[in-house]
């Protein structure tokens, strides 16, 4: 008589459990340290990817925040008002914060999950998977593109519509293109610290202007 095994059809690779990193489980035992290996061992590889440090992250997390949202905020706060649009920011924010603080806790208890593709597979299984994982590159690419159409529309304004705006599109999606080489988050990181330099210098601008009135 076969023996039955209750071992999963999924490779290892792709398979993933919850798992608990806190002092305690459940149970109330003492868990085990997990450590996130997700990627492997890295010691001999050619391109290392555990590299990036909370510093980096939060880098390129303010230059994300900072870029087509701050250019939007004039005309949001033109028709919203000043008091109504400051009261939105404030409740945004809150929320920001409160689906950021969620994300690192459901990371904490579930180590091997390195994409939303993986949240959906624990969530709905393959369908949840494919679906959130069809979301995500959604996502980038209209991120992308609207990055692409505000490049085009800002070099339209410069040169009082010195050539094409497809021109100037591509141009953008070119230097896009570029500047995303860079295979890991810690080398995109350093463009950023560049962004928020530019980014703080429209600060500074009006401010010094107030201030030579």
């Amino acid at each position: 008589m076969a023996k039955h095994t209750n071992k999963s059809t999924m490779p290892k690779e792709h398979a993933i459990r919850p798992q608990l990193t806190s002092s305690a489980d459940l149970g109330g035992q003492v868990a085990p340290a997990v450590e996130d290996n997700t990627i492997g061992n890295e010691e001999s590889a050619e391109i290392q990817y555990k590299t990036c440090k909370w510093w980096n992250i939060g880098a390129l997390m303010l230059a994300e925040n900072v870029s087509l949202g701050v250019l939007a905020l004039p005309q949001a706060l033109a028709i919203l008002g000043l008091v109504p649009g400051l009261l939105c920011i404030c409740f945004l924010g809150i929320i920001a914060t409160y689906t950021g603080y969620l994300i690192g806790e459901f990371k904490l208890a579930h180590p091997s999950v390195t994409c939303y593709a993986d949240c959906g597979m624990l969530i709905g299984g393959p369908i949840g998977r494919e679906v959130l994982a069809v979301g995500q590159e959604l996502v980038l690419i209209f991120i992308m593109g609207a990055h692409i159409l505000t490049f085009g529309v800002a070099l339209n304004a410069m040169t009082d519509h010195g050539a094409c705006t497809i021109i100037f599109n591509v141009i953008g999606l070119i230097i896009s293109f570029l500047f995303g080489l860079p295979r890991t988050f810690k080398n995109i990181s350093y463009f950023s610290y560049f962004c928020e330099l530019g980014f703080r210098s429209l600060d500074v601008a009006p401010l010094a202007n107030d201030l030579s009135l």
